[in-house]
């Protein structure tokens, strides 16, 4: 996935997968040190909305999911109830339409599918995932920083955890205070949902207004499918849309480089409210999309996935 800071000083990433880390440099090779290490820096993987608010381009993928099952079940084992809680239902391609039988074992784990938006996750699982997230980003962080050592041999017992660095349960600590901050990746509430709508309605005007393509509407802020017209058995389309949509024409203003894409119409995404889920999905129609931004979900479905915030936190016990 291709991730870009809005500040052009690269200062943390600007390429980099969307968790499992190889390395936390940026795109000219220039490496994290201790004094560069705070709250000014962008986080991994996310770009800037406000002054301590950062937001996933897209919604995560199918390929991310799976790092996260990977992790567990070399962890945990693959019969632990921590394995097990990871896994999406994948009937849900199913529980409405019966043509979509094929979803059921390709969708979340054929390379076809890697950057598609993993669904059928419930918004409990999406907060263990962007929790796990938070330790592997701050783990990465911290093994660059040489504040600990790698460990290969992890296990439940020793696995890195940001309440194990705090608490100071680690075996592996290395040099050195402890650093101030760490990554919390998380849900967005309602008020920063808002935020990231706002954020997208000022990138799309000033793009707009320097467009001279009749396609800018098909390429820009948001990708809507009009199940009006169409509907979900027609094989001649996908049931989502890849989680980053450029045209020639866009990529050549560079237009990606700023926006949230699919923010509305492609899965519903899990906020931090209590069933509540943002943007519509391929689902819905436009017209409900175009006028609901949010909606009650108490039963997943093939149209409901995730988009991490981050921000920067101190540690409190």
């Amino acid at each position: 996935m291709l991730i870009n800071q809005l500040n052009p000083k690269c200062s943390f990433l600007t390429i980099i997968p969307l968790v499992i880390i190889a390395q936390l440099s940026c795109a000219t090779g220039k490496k994290i040190s201790e004094s560069n290490y705070n709250i000014q820096l962008s986080p991994p993987g996310v770009i800037q909305i406000d002054s301590n608010l950062y937001c996933d381009q897209t919604e995560v993928t199918n390929l991310s999911w799976r790092e996260y099952m990977f992790w567990n079940e070399r962890i945990f084992g693959k019969n632990s109830s921590e394995y097990l809680s990871t896994l999406p239902d994948t009937l849900v391609w199913v529980a409405n339409f019966d043509c979509l039988e094929s979803y059921v074992d390709y969708y979340l784990r054929h390379p076809t599918y890697n950057k598609y938006p993993v669904v059928g996750i419930s918004q409990k699982q999406a907060m263990a995932y962007s929790k796990w997230r938070s330790d592997r980003v701050f783990e990465n962080i911290l093994i660059q920083l040489k504040k600990i050592k790698w460990d290969s041999l992890q296990n439940r017992n020793t696995y890195f955890s940001t309440e194990r660095y705090y608490e100071g349960s680690l075996k592996n600590i290395e040099t050195g205070k402890k650093l101030k901050f760490y990554p919390l990746y998380r849900l967005p509430t309602i008020e920063e949902r808002s935020l990231l709508l706002a954020y997208m309605d000022s990138i799309y005007i000033q793009l707009l207004l320097k467009c001279k393509s009749k396609n800018c509407d098909d390429c820009l802020y948001q990708h809507i499918n009009n199940q009006l017209e169409i509907t979900p058995c027609d094989s001649s389309r996908y049931k989502t849309s890849p989680t980053i949509r450029v045209d020639g024409k866009c990529e050549s203003r560079k237009a990606w480089q700023f926006s949230l894409f699919n923010i509305k119409g492609n899965v519903n995404e899990w906020t931090a409210m209590d069933e509540i889920a943002a943007g519509g999905s391929w689902l819905d129609n436009r017209i409900f999309v175009m006028q609901n931004d949010t909606s009650r979900i108490s039963v997943i479905n093939a149209g409901v996935g995730l988009r991490n915030v981050c921000e920067w936190k101190i540690w409190h016990k």
